[in-house]
């Protein structure tokens, strides 16, 4: 069993695990019994109703379902309209990792929390990979020396320590593709 990388929620892997542990504001509902934990200074074993607080992302999504609604949850501020709009207008400038080390498995994520936003954040994440996986096309072509700068009139490719950690692993699954295809085309053919 692959305990690594995963597109869909699995309780085994170690990035799904962290992508849902992002930290989501959420007002409650109804009383929480036994979360006053939540909010320290309240001094209360328990969390009263009409209180703003924050909730791992897994917690989140249980306690906002429409059936029990014992939240109401609102996207993290790095999904909100005013981020998705920056990263329509220019992806590739944008630091995912330094918004969210696991940007688009988090947003996954949030594509299906109840909130009245999260079709949209689904939906600005495969145009977000694709824009930037140009971008990290023309990096690995700079970094393998196959394109210089003067070719595209100075412009560069996304930079690697803005990548998340989805696109750190293709770019270096690239690389690794790349060497393994220049040392097999250099081999001498056995007839």
């Amino acid at each position: 069993m692959d305990l690594g990388d995963s597109f869909n929620p699995n309780y085994f892997s170690l990035p799904d695990i962290l992508a849902s542990h992002v930290r989501v504001p959420c007002k409650t509902e109804v009383p929480l019994m036994h979360f006053g934990f939540l909010d320290p200074a309240l001094a209360s074993e328990d969390l009263p109703a009409n209180i703003s607080t924050e909730l791992p992302l897994w917690a989140a999504q249980v306690m906002s379902k429409a059936n029990r609604k014992y939240v109401t949850a609102e996207l993290p501020k790095l999904y909100k309209e005013s981020y998705r709009d920056a990263l329509k207008a220019d992806p590739g400038v944008v630091d995912l990792n330094k918004m969210s080390p696991n940007f688009y498995q988090s947003g996954l994520h949030l594509s299906t929390l109840n909130h009245r936003e999260a079709e949209e954040v689904g939906a600005i994440l495969p145009t977000v990979l694709q824009v930037r996986l140009r971008s990290m096309a023309d990096s690995f072509l700079y970094e393998t020396k196959l394109k210089t700068a003067d070719d595209e009139n100075g412009v560069s490719g996304l930079k690697e320590s803005h990548m998340d950690a989805l696109e750190h692993k293709i770019f270096e699954d690239s690389k690794k593709s790349y060497k393994s295809l220049l040392s097999w085309l250099e081999k001498p053919a056995t007839t």
